[in-house]
């Protein structure tokens, strides 16, 4: 009886261990960067972005007057989505964006997304 248990034991291990290694290759994978179709173009995440600031404005009159709020929902422009990492414990990811707002310099700054029914989501900053 033991040389069939023995090899059905070491056929189950080594079915196990390859699945760990898939779980654990995904895992890599998530923790990295992510793929570039896994992540918001510039026009995305712009869009994104104005929608969360329309939505806070109308939520709460008092952003209206605070200048970045204003500019993330009219004049900022997103031009540019670099280096997207998934976060581990979320769906979301992190990208450096390189945003400009008329007057002023080129920005850059972390700031956070999820893909939510086929649209992105601006989620915060970093």
């Amino acid at each position: 009886m033991r040389p069939i248990i023995l090899p059905l034991v070491t056929a189950t291990l080594l079915a196990a261990s390859s699945v760990h290694a898939t779980g654990a290759q995904a895992q890599t994978q998530a923790a990295g960067a992510v793929a570039k179709s896994s992540t918001p173009t510039p026009a995305q995440a712009q869009e994104a972005i104005r929608t969360w600031a329309e939505a806070l404005s109308a939520k709460d009159p008092s952003a209206l007057k605070d200048a970045q709020v204003q500019e993330a929902r009219t004049t900022m422009k997103v031009k540019a989505v670099e280096d997207c990492q998934a976060e581990r414990s979320t769906a979301a990811v992190i990208c450096d964006i390189t945003v400009t707002v008329p007057d002023k310099k080129n920005a850059k700054t972390q700031l956070k997304f999820e893909l939510d029914g086929g649209q992105w989501k601006f989620v915060g900053r970093k």
